[in-house]
């Protein structure tokens, strides 16, 4: 599997969210940063994208937002990012997105979460990518699972090649049970 280098992070934009999916975005944001991952998201600067993006900057993370223009102004296009990229529809942020990633993460969201999430679960399926896709399992005390030497999770579930949910270690896509996590990973 080739090195993962910047990861799509697919979230709600509400701003109303339980508490637990706060700090799993938080948390996400930050633990991408510090194993040194850029962070690609959909450019808004409130709900869980906006703390997701925050986390990452302020971990010194390179964050790129992808927001149509049609949505810059109602989704509150964030303007501290790193990169902020402005495209013309809906169906081009989703492309540019999968684009920029060498992975997928999928937090909470709404129908907009829902519609990223299995139109990338199709690109898989259809071998248009092979690219690893991270349902983050976030627990009931709200930690996204992302540090596999502190925790000994997985970051949650992913996607393989025949369309079936298996666990895989964090971010090296090596599947081996609920609790694998690999010395050099964690």
């Amino acid at each position: 599997m080739p090195q993962i280098r910047s990861v799509c992070v697919y979230c709600g934009s509400a701003g109303a969210v339980d508490p637990r999916y706060r700090a799993a975005a938080d948390e996400l944001g930050r633990s991408v940063a510090a194993a040194g991952i850029k962070l690609v998201f959909g450019g808004g600067r409130i709900g869980l994208m906006g703390i997701a993006a925050d986390a990452a900057l302020a971990a010194g993370g390179h964050v790129t937002g992808v927001i149509p223009a049609s949505l810059r102004d109602a989704e509150l296009a964030h303007s501290g990012l790193s990169e902020l990229v402005v495209v013309a529809t809906m169906h081009d942020r989703k492309r540019v997105m999968a684009e920029r990633a060498d992975a997928f993460a999928v937090l909470p969201g709404g129908i907009g979460t829902l519609d990223e999430t299995f139109e990338i679960l199709t690109w898989r399926q259809l071998g248009l990518h092979d690219k690893p896709i991270f349902l983050v399992d976030i627990g009931g005390d709200g930690r996204a699972r992302t540090s596999g030497a502190r925790t000994k999770k997985p970051l949650g579930f992913a996607v393989n090649g025949r369309s079936r949910i298996a666990t895989h270690c964090r971010f090296c896509g090596i599947s081996n049970g609920a609790d694998a996590i690999h010395e050099r990973c964690g």
